[in-house]
């Protein structure tokens, strides 16, 4: 199995020609935003050190500093990641969770990787911070693998919520359901 290579910065290639073939355009990626931040971060590391400072370090750094800015902890960033020179659409699209998938499926993709289940939550709370397109939401509030039913597994105070945020009228696909939670940070449990 060919690994997916996000932490190699692999998702920041970009198709010129714009064949969806890099992770990028692979449907679990589609939410990402901020490509142009790393590239003026990277414009300006290479214009003071060049050759020294690879994108995936910008990446996980660049990660971390947004977590503490959140509210969450510093945690020390080890660097010298080399950066990809592909990016694999199929593999993406293989063998990253989607938004709309199911658990056992994203509890089986990661553990095709070696993460067990204590893991994989941990690893899926560090995504908390954000926005998730309600395409990705809407068929569960209404016809929930095309039952014509909503998800029986949403408490009913939680999908009138959804509902409200991504109703079915709101033709734009890029209508973005922002929780109205502030992240929250268990400072018990930040062992790596």
């Amino acid at each position: 199995m060919s690994p997916v290579k996000g932490c190699d910065a692999s998702v920041l290639l970009a198709d010129s020609s714009k064949n969806e073939t890099v992770e990028r355009e692979a449907i679990p990626n589609r939410t990402l935003k901020g490509f142009n931040f790393i590239d003026m971060i990277k414009d300006e590391i290479e214009e003071a050190c060049s050759g020294v400072v690879s994108c995936s370090d910008i990446l996980v750094l660049a990660t971390r500093d947004g977590v503490v800015l959140a509210g969450g902890p510093y945690y020390p960033v080890l660097t010298g990641r080399r950066d990809s020179k592909e990016s694999l659409f199929d593999v993406a699209m293989a063998e990253i969770p989607r938004p709309n998938g199911n658990i056992s499926e994203t509890l089986r993709l990661f553990s095709l990787r070696g993460f067990d289940e204590r893991e994989t939550v941990a690893l899926l709370g560090g995504h908390n911070i954000g926005k998730i397109g309600c395409e990705f939401i809407r068929p569960r509030l209404s016809n929930f693998m095309e039952t014509g039913l909503h998800d029986l597994t949403i408490p009913s105070d939680f999908l009138e919520e959804l509902k409200r945020s991504c109703p079915e009228n709101n033709s734009t696909i890029n209508n973005m359901f922002n929780e109205s939670m502030k992240p929250r940070f268990d400072s018990n449990d930040t062992e790596t």
